[in-house]
């Protein structure tokens, strides 16, 4: 295999990896804001207890 072949398929791999760090960011970001209740119209975290 050629050295160019080579380099190219580590830019691929190199950008696969920063296509799942950057998808995992998003999932953590939008798993961790405050997210409008259903139940009672306000905003707060997940599975809080309504009294």
């Amino acid at each position: 295999m050629s050295i160019l072949a080579l380099l190219v398929i580590f830019a691929v791999a190199v950008a696969a990896g920063f296509a799942v760090l950057l998808l995992e960011q998003f999932r953590h970001d939008r798993r961790s804001r405050t997210a409008f209740c259903m139940t009672c119209g306000q905003y707060h975290p997940r599975h809080s207890a309504h009294r």
